[in-house]
């Protein structure tokens, strides 16, 4: 079971994303939040494979929580969604450890294909979902 927690501002869509994970039926929701403290703590306290991080978050909270979280574990993926693609936050994101940078409009069958390969330790970096 591939062990998920989802940081955005908007709960709907954690729910969203939630949903789609747990319909897959091999990954588990260990946690959602929306600060940089809360982040930490439940990583430090579940050790999940994945991180799926809201890039639209204040730009130094989503940085400041990539970098945090590699920091303490060096091995959790790191995917970054975002509302609108930017070239410069995509450097910046890969500069502090992301693995993947997609786009919310990624579909949930790209969505489950990226949280496992991201798991087994590949970088995905685009500016575009199909």
């Amino acid at each position: 079971m591939i062990q998920v927690i989802i940081v955005d501002d908007d709960p709907q869509f954690r729910q969203e994303i939630r949903a789609v994970l747990e319909l897959l039926g091999e990954c588990l929701v260990v946690g959602e939040s929306t600060t940089p403290t809360e982040v930490i703590e439940m990583a430090q306290i579940h050790h999940p494979a994945i991180v799926l991080l809201s890039g639209d978050l204040t730009a130094s909270d989503a940085l400041e929580i990539v970098w945090l979280l590699r920091f303490y574990d060096s091995t959790v993926g790191i995917i970054i969604l975002t509302k609108f693609p930017d070239e410069e936050r995509l450097f910046q994101f890969l500069k502090v450890g992301a693995n993947a940078y997609k786009t919310r409009t990624i579909s949930s069958e790209e969505l489950a294909e990226t949280v496992r390969r991201v798991s087994s330790g590949e970088f995905l970096f685009s500016f575009y979902s199909s």
